[in-house]
Parts: C-alpha cells; sequence; structure tokens
C-alpha cells in the first residue's frame, strides 16, 4: 500500500509528486514538489535512482512526507538544520557582523547576488517571501 502524502504548505494534498534530478550532482539528489502548486521544493538524497524508479518515489515520497512544514516561513533557519536548495537565492545574516545579504547558495559556499563576492560566515538564512500579488513574475 502506498504511503499517504502530507499536505504541502500551499494548504493543499497533492494527488501526485514531481520529481527533479540535481544537475550538478550528477543524479545523487534530486527535488520533489506536488502537483498541487509547483512551488515548495524539497531537497532529498535520490542515490543514482532513475527519477521514474519505483525506489526514487519511495525517497521522494518519504522526504516530502518528513519535510518541516511552517505557516510562516520567514524564520531564520540555522545552517546546520537545512541548507538553501542551490542557485536559489535567500536571505543571509552574516554573523557576528549582522550582515544581511541576499545570496546565492553555490557548491560549498553562499554568494552575495548584488555585490558577487563570496560570504564565509553565514550562520543563518530564510527564504524570500513571494512579491505582492499586483506584481506580475
Amino acid at each position: 500500500m502506498e504511503e499517504q502524502l502530507k499536505k504541502c504548505p500551499c494548504g493543499e494534498t497533492p494527488t501526485a509528486l514531481n520529481i527533479e534530478p540535481q544537475e550538478s550532482t550528477a543524479g545523487k539528489r534530486g527535488y520533489v514538489s506536488g502537483n498541487c502548486c509547483d512551488e515548495w521544493l524539497v531537497e532529498f538524497r535520490l542515490g543514482y535512482n532513475k527519477p521514474d524508479s519505483k525506489e526514487a518515489k519511495e525517497l521522494a515520497i518519504k522526504a516530502w512526507n518528513s519535510a518541516p512544514r511552517k505557516k510562516n516561513n520567514m524564520e531564520w533557519i540555522p545552517l546546520g538544520d537545512k541548507l538553501p536548495i542551490r542557485e536559489t537565492e535567500c536571505l543571509c545574516i552574516s554573523m557576528p557582523r549582522e550582515f544581511y545579504s541576499v545570496c546565492v547558495r553555490k557548491a560549498g559556499c553562499f554568494e552575495d547576488v548584488w555585490r558577487g563576492e563570496i560570504l564565509e560566515d553565514i550562520t543563518h538564512w530564510m527564504p524570500l517571501p513571494k512579491p505582492p500579488p499586483e506584481v506580475k513574475q
């Protein structure tokens, strides 16, 4: 019997999951998203399984259901608890200087989006908020 899917942060329960391998990891890791909104991505260990395999589906369901869900995602997340998705902009704080910046997580580092500098003392991060509804993307 297939495991029941938990609700997405959008409030809907997906009827299916979308599995995408991370190109930069040569098939070791992947992202899973629900077909309800396709906005919430959960990074998981794909383990060289093909995205359409039974094993990949089981790993994706486990990652989806075990991912923490918060109503308010505007809270600082310690780097030791969870890393942001690679190549996705996020707000970072550098301690002890209390320096805030919009960063992109690269392989093993964070790059400041505005200055192009590599930041080495990032301690916490949070996802960027969605733009207001009147702003077209």
